[in-house]
């Protein structure tokens, strides 16, 4: 860790929790939904647009994401084992 966060955790004498994120499609989802709206209703026209966004900036993350300090859960539901296992491969080598 870099910055206030690192000096507080020294000064402090304590470890710092690591960085989790959640990396999928449903994740990317609810950061594009409008607040206030229920699911149903926000997603109801527009949703065979955003999920091929939500698929895209999802296959962006994964690329990036090995080479950032964090611990990543994959959310991927309904994914074929081999599937799974290409996908979590680039955070074997970390």
């Amino acid at each position: 860790r870099e910055g206030a966060e690192a000096r507080r955790g020294v000064v402090l004498g304590a470890q710092a929790e690591p960085r989790r994120v959640i990396l999928g499609t449903d994740a990317i989802l609810d950061r594009m939904r409008v607040p206030g709206l229920q699911r149903k209703r926000n997603y109801a026209s527009r949703w065979q647009e955003l999920m091929p966004l939500a698929d895209a900036v999802f296959r962006d993350l994964s690329e990036r994401a090995p080479s950032m300090p964090a611990d990543y859960i994959l959310d991927q539901t309904n994914v074929y084992p081999r599937a799974r296992a290409r996908k979590a491969a680039p955070f074997a080598a970390r």
